[in-house]
């Protein structure tokens, strides 16, 4: 497998695409995080106020409050990343998709929700989420240009000025 020299090199427009996409869906999948994480945490503070039992004294409440801290970042971290190098008509609803799911399915998993569907629910839902990969999918093939600069040329400026920064080894 031959490996790529840099942003320059020839096979590297393939992978803009797949940059293009990745920014806005690790965005939306850290927001989803970010989703359960807020929700235990207000669960864990709820606790507290009310008197039932003290969060403060467990150290696992500090790794969700940490935890959530730490989607935070990386969620606005990633978006803003991806609006700076793409089109905004191409990262939002990527993100808004990802965001949805995975808040969506973490919750099912996490609060056994599942449970709680009916045999339609259950159907439907796995259609829904297919419907919106799909989607994705034909958003993720059109062709884009940026507000400067097409995408893949947003992107290929972007890698080569970290490419060239990278020190000799």
């Amino acid at each position: 497998r031959r490996r790529l020299r840099g942003p320059h090199d020839p096979d590297y427009k393939r992978h803009a695409r797949l940059h293009r996409f990745l920014y806005p869906a690790l965005s939306g999948t850290m927001g989803g995080q970010n989703v359960l994480f807020g929700k235990a945490t207000a669960e864990l503070l709820q606790t507290t106020i009310v008197g039932n039992d003290n969060c403060f004294r467990y150290w696992q409440s500090y790794l969700i409050f940490l935890t959530m801290g730490l989607t935070v970042f990386l969620q606005l971290r990633w978006l803003n990343q991806s609006l700076e190098l793409f089109e905004a008509m191409y990262v939002i609803p990527v993100f808004e998709v990802l965001w949805i799911v995975t808040s969506v399915v973490g919750g099912l998993v996490l609060f056994d929700e599942l449970r709680l569907l009916g045999t339609h629910q259950l159907i439907l839902f796995p259609v829904g989420i297919a419907l919106v990969i799909v989607g994705i999918l034909l958003l993720s093939h059109r062709q884009l240009h940026g507000r400067r600069r097409s995408s893949v040329q947003a992107t290929t400026i972007s890698v080569a000025v970290a490419w060239e920064a990278k020190p000799e080894t």
